[in-house]
């Protein structure tokens, strides 16, 4: 019984030297509250999820000629082949 108390005594009181010695209070203080790098990539995760919510959707386009000029293609498949049909025979 007495054992256990020493053992426990002594554990506490080497594990309280390691711990000022490698200042260990400072290093979990560090890692356990944010610090200036996590403050800044939260704000930019916020800035990102608001540009997604203000973006515009996609838009499907179609080259008609050389590249530069694009139509709007409608998502109908039957109307996509018959813009290609009339940009062939151009």
């Amino acid at each position: 019984m007495l054992q256990k108390v020493i053992i426990a005594k002594v554990l506490k009181l080497v594990t309280s030297s390691l711990a000022k010695k490698f200042k260990l209070s400072k290093l979990l203080h560090y890692m356990e509250r944010p610090n200036d790098c996590d403050i800044r990539v939260d704000k930019l995760e916020e800035d990102v999820k608001e540009l997604k919510e203000l973006a515009h959707p996609c838009q499907d386009f179609v080259c008609t000629k050389c590249g530069t000029i694009a139509e709007r293609v409608d998502k109908d498949v039957d109307s996509f082949a018959n813009k290609l049909k009339q940009i062939k025979e151009k």
